[in-house]
């Protein structure tokens, strides 16, 4: 992959260490942030990714609490 590929991935999905760059969270703490307001893991079709999230859907839950 790239460096724009990766950039493009980080734009759309946030993963948890990208989790902890961006808003100083730690991983337990965002992921129950997120399941508390039923954010739930990246899954198409069903597949398991791992705790992926939609940036779109996730920034906005975090962002509350770091502001």
């Amino acid at each position: 992959m790239s460096e724009e590929d990766i950039a493009r991935f980080h734009e759309r999905y946030l993963t948890l260490p990208k989790i902890l760059e961006e808003f100083d969270l730690h991983w337990h703490t965002a992921s129950a942030l997120l399941k508390a307001k039923g954010i739930r893991p990246f899954s198409p079709n069903g597949g398991d990714y791992g705790k992926i999230y939609l940036h779109s859907e996730a920034e906005a839950v975090l962002e509350r609490r770091r502001g």
